[in-house]
Formats: C-alpha cells, sequence, structure tokens
C-alpha cells in the first residue's frame, strides 16, 4: 500500500522516540538519522510482487543481531488457496 510522506514521517518520528525513550540514542538528530534508515529498509521489503512471501532468521553475532532475508515467491501465477482476507471491521 503506498504511504503519503507526511505518513513515512510520522513513523520516521515514532521509531525516533523508541530509540531515544528505550534505547539511549545520544539525541534527537542521531535518531532520526537512525530511523530514516529504518523506515527506508522496511519500505524497500515491500518493492516485491504480489503474493511474495518475506522469511526474516535472527541470529546472535559477537558485533549484535545479525538478520538474513529470504524472498519466497509463489511456484507458478496462479495460486491454489487463500490463507488469509482482510475485512472491514
Amino acid at each position: 500500500v503506498p504511504i503519503k510522506r507526511n505518513e513515512f514521517d510520522a513513523v520516521v518520528e515514532s521509531i525516533a522516540a523508541r530509540f531515544i525513550d528505550a534505547y539511549g540514542a545520544p539525541d534527537r538528530p542521531a535518531a532520526i538519522a537512525q530511523a530514516q534508515r529504518e523506515a527506508e529498509f522496511a519500505a524497500s521489503l515491500s518493492e516485491q510482487d504480489l503474493n511474495t512471501v518475506l522469511a526474516v532468521q535472527r541470529e546472535l553475532g559477537e558485533d549484535g543481531i545479525i538478520e538474513r532475508f529470504r524472498v519466497v515467491r509463489p511456484q507458478s501465477a496462479e495460486l491454489h488457496t487463500k490463507i488469509w482476507e482482510v475485512v472491514e471491521d
């Protein structure tokens, strides 16, 4: 789903606030810069074809958490079943 610039900026602000409050970021500009990188990375994950599954594997390494991503695409254009449905609440 496309996101408007002001919505993206609100996501960055929210992440930055979390970096400051929960993780002790040194200052707001540093938190904003890192939050911007995180949000842009998350947005880049959405640049996949419809019905693509992204899998993440995490492990703790000497320098922190190591993440590996795997893209799982459907084997054919025809889908055999719908696994969930989004409905209005």
